[in-house]
């Protein structure tokens, strides 16, 4: 192979692990950053939090299936995030919580786990739910901060109609 060939070959190697490197810098940052951070600090209706470690099987997998389905029922008018406490991604998981106006409720709750949380769109905490409970108890929950967040909703918009 000729030297002309040879370096061409190189510089085609050398751009094509550059476009590799960048790629993978910017999927390493999307990756990283705390689920949409900037969405969240927007978002106003009902927070519901699942913090669980994954060293936690019998008492996380009871509540996993009932968090799915409770996401799948109230599509769009909650918010469901989970936010894992293991040692290796702890720290994603309190920036995700900061970012949410949660981080409180991560604190109170890294060392006791399956633990649910329930938020109205204000951050004000309904319920917080320690261990496997059965599926009522978080509907009762959720339910219960939609009806102040519709109730915090009318309040705000009388207050904005007469101001």
């Amino acid at each position: 192979m000729s030297i002309w060939l040879k370096t061409v070959s190189f510089r085609a190697s050398v751009r094509a692990l550059s476009f590799l490197a960048s790629s993978l810098i910017l999927l390493c940052a999307t990756l990283s950053c705390p689920q949409s951070i900037a969405a969240d600090e927007r978002d106003d209706r009902v927070l519901v939090v699942f913090v669980f470690d994954k060293s936690c099987r019998i008492s996380c997998d009871a509540v996993r299936p009932i968090f799915r389905q409770l996401k799948t029922e109230y599509g769009d008018k909650v918010k469901f995030v989970e936010l894992d406490v293991s040692k290796d991604v702890l720290s994603d998981s309190q920036k995700t919580a900061k970012a949410l106006n949660v981080k409180r409720f991560l604190d109170d709750t890294e060392d006791w786990y399956p633990a649910v949380g329930v938020f109205t769109g204000s951050r004000k905490k309904i319920k917080e739910i320690l261990g496997a409970k059965p599926k009522e108890q978080y509907v009762q929950a959720i339910d219960k901060a939609l009806a102040i967040q519709q109730k915090e909703g009318t309040t705000e918009k009388e207050k904005k109609a007469k101001g």
